[in-house]
């Protein structure tokens, strides 16, 4: 983790995680440093290196199903100019892992502990969804915008338990997400098994 980012940082992020060690217990504490694998961090910056391309700040972010929220939330503000970033996420625990972020690092964002799905239609610039795979509803089968923001999207192929919307290709990623005007797609092979991590990056 500390190699992956720089001292002080490295620093708040084990902060974190001797609170969550401390208040949760050890199970909870490994999946806080699951978020924080060498897989995860490399597919956070291989998102931030092409938003970079095409976003004007500063910048609304909604963020779907953001899990414990960082390293994604502490990136998007070392390289953008943020007006406001909301995270839903339908797990209790990670919103208050969130919450306790928040206040070690000082960001502001609104932690909203429901599925995305479910909310009243708005107008982001950016939506951003690392964990596709996870869900059943996607930005094809549901209407939930008053304009057409950028919508940064990224799934995997890696069979898990829970894993109901793995793709097998960029394509996929965009027909199942209605993409019509992609501005990038891609794939990164995951380190230490033979998987693969797609994202698009794009207009519906």
């Amino acid at each position: 983790m500390i190699q992956s980012l720089d001292y002080l940082t490295a620093s708040s992020y084990l902060s974190v995680y001797h609170f969550v060690s401390e208040h949760y217990g050890k199970e909870s504490a490994n999946k806080l440093a699951h978020s924080l694998s060498i897989n995860q961090i490399k597919s956070k910056l291989w998102l931030i290196e092409n938003l970079k391309l095409f976003i004007e700040t500063p910048v609304n972010i909604e963020i779907v199903g953001g899990w414990f929220g960082f390293p994604l939330i502490d990136l998007l503000y070392k390289n953008f100019e943020i007006e406001s970033i909301k995270v839903w996420d339908i797990d209790s625990f990670a919103c208050k892992i969130q919450r306790t972020y928040s206040s070690v690092f000082d960001l502001k964002f609104e932690t909203i502990n429901d599925n995305y799905w479910n909310k009243d239609k708005s107008s982001p610039d950016l939506v951003i969804n690392t964990s596709s795979e996870h869900m059943s509803q996607t930005f094809m089968s549901e209407d939930v915008f008053n304009n057409n923001p950028l919508l940064a999207i990224q799934s995997t192929n890696k069979p898990n338990y829970d894993h109901c919307n793995k793709v097998n290709s960029c394509k996929e990623l965009v027909m199942n997400n209605f993409i019509s005007n992609v501005k990038y797609q891609g794939e990164i092979d995951m380190v230490g098994n033979k998987y693969k991590r797609f994202m698009v990056i794009g207009h519906q």
